[in-house]
């Protein structure tokens, strides 16, 4: 029945794998989820189909993700590093600055080689299930 409605509301499931919630036993905290605060920081940034965010721990590390799909709430972290070590999340990879781009011409050449570079290297979402269910 939830798949169904799902279906209904959201339409057909895209490749989406989905697990039977019957089949659910225990459900914690994920070590590799976003706390809320920045997923929801990243969400209203207003991407399409993926997300490219930056994300700065509290050591002064900046890393830059690219993520696809609907869902950035789970990343691989670097590793050493978990959610705890966040400090700050900032939608998008490239400042505005004058060095890389331009509001009449849009990026600089060098600030296309450094987003290039950025995302030669960004780190990316997990793989994940849905699990439909209701209370």
């Amino acid at each position: 029945m939830e798949f169904e409605r799902y279906q209904r509301k959201w339409g057909p499931s895209k490749g989406r794998t989905f697990v039977d919630a019957n089949e659910v036993v225990d459900v914690t905290v994920s070590a590799s989820q976003l706390p809320a605060s920045f997923a929801n920081q990243i969400y209203k940034g207003g991407m399409n189909d993926r997300y490219r965010f930056t994300m700065t721990t509290k050591d002064g590390s900046r890393f830059y993700y690219l993520v696809g799909g609907d869902v950035l709430d789970f990343i691989k972290f670097p590793t050493g590093y978990t959610r705890k070590d966040i400090k700050s999340v900032e939608v998008g990879w490239m400042p505005r600055s004058p060095e890389w781009y331009s509001p009449e011409h849009g990026s600089t050449p060098e600030g296309k080689r450094v987003f290039e570079e950025r995302e030669r290297k960004a780190l990316h979402g997990l793989s994940y299930s849905w699990c439909l269910y209701s209370e």
